[in-house]
């Protein structure tokens, strides 16, 4: 596997868990770096 692959299918699995992450409202994997959520998420 070239490094380009491995590196587009950590950030792809990065992101999907972000998403995860985000929408449960739970913000303990990077609490540094926080983002707003979504408009109407309560």
């Amino acid at each position: 596997m070239e490094v380009k692959d491995a590196n587009s299918a950590l950030l792809s699995n990065y992101e999907m868990e972000s998403r995860s992450v985000t929408q449960a409202g739970v913000q303990w994997h990077h609490p540094g770096s926080l983002q707003p959520l979504p408009p109407g998420f309560k």
